[in-house]
């Protein structure tokens, strides 16, 4: 979405959601709370109402740089910084995406080209090169510090038609708002008609959660066929059944991304010269 127009529909269907999240959490169709079981052990197994999911894909960010046989680079501008894979770091066990103020170039699969980028800012993300469906999906994330950095852990098909979308979190860094993350689900059928947009959409939030941008928290999501469950730290925070949401939505196999950019509209720093998003691990089990 490099282009304005891609831009501003973007951002319009970004407020959107965000301006629903209310109505869609009043139509919540629950499906309890549950508790994950972890082999801390070697990772490499969850049990999940009873049903044992095993690690099928994983990247731990041990390497000296970014394992391009699981990644993608993202690429171009996005609402207000632009994307650029010098800004994608791994090192010391972590993957580190860094948010810098400064002037640059478009960037795409080619290389750095020669048209100047407009936005003030760069930022960075990956996509991953496989596709995942159902199963239970897990990252492990330290948010930035620096106002409005938009920092998410989300599955969709990037590259071919863009169906569901799952937010399994969405942060807005901020001092106030750096203990509230999002998550939900929306369902772009068809693709970037506003009118086929079905969302749903929880801002989890309460003084009982850590400081988000000071320390790791754990991010999860159970994808089945008919259901989708978040999770925080192993312990599950909304739930809802697909058939009493959507009428026609169906899970397809979808790019794993993480990603962070800065956001249109607001009062980013303006002393910000660099901050980062930190990534320690994701890992996708199936059962």
């Amino acid at each position: 979405m490099g282009q304005p127009k891609y831009i501003l529909i973007f951002l319009s269907l970004f407020l959107l959601f965000y301006s629903c999240k209310k109505d869609a959490l009043n139509n919540n169709t629950s499906i309890g709370t549950s508790t994950l079981v972890v082999d801390n052990d070697s990772n490499l197994q969850h049990f999940i109402n009873g049903k044992k999911f095993q690690l099928a894909w994983s990247d731990e960010f041990n390497e000296k740089s970014l394992d391009t046989a699981l990644w993608n680079y993202r690429y171009g501008e996005r609402i207000s910084s632009n994307n650029l894979s010098k800004n994608i770091i791994v090192e010391d066990g972590l993957l580190k995406i860094k948010l810098i103020k400064e002037k640059s170039f478009i960037e795409n699969e080619n290389g750095v080209s020669s048209t100047p980028s407009q936005l003030q800012f760069t930022s960075g993300g990956v996509i991953s090169k496989s596709l995942f469906d159902t199963g239970y999906y897990e990252c492990s994330v330290k948010f930035p510090s620096a106002n409005n950095w938009h920092t998410s852990f989300w599955t969709i098909q990037y590259y071919t038609v863009k169906n569901n979308e799952i937010d399994i979190e969405e942060n807005t860094s901020d001092s106030e708002i750096n203990q509230t993350y999002h998550c939900g689900t929306i369902d772009w059928n068809p693709y970037y008609d506003p009118l086929g947009l079905t969302l749903f959409g929880y801002n989890v939030k309460g003084d009982k959660f850590p400081t988000l941008d000071k320390s790791f928290n754990l991010y999860g999501c159970l994808v089945t066929s008919d259901s989708i469950k978040y999770y925080f730290n192993n312990i599950e925070v909304v739930g809802y059944k697909i058939s009493k949401t959507w009428s026609s939505m169906q899970i397809k196999p979808a790019n794993i991304l993480l990603t962070s950019v800065g956001l249109t509209g607001c009062s980013i720093m303006p002393n910000l010269d660099y901050d980062e998003a930190d990534f320690d691990y994701v890992r996708y089990y199936k059962e």
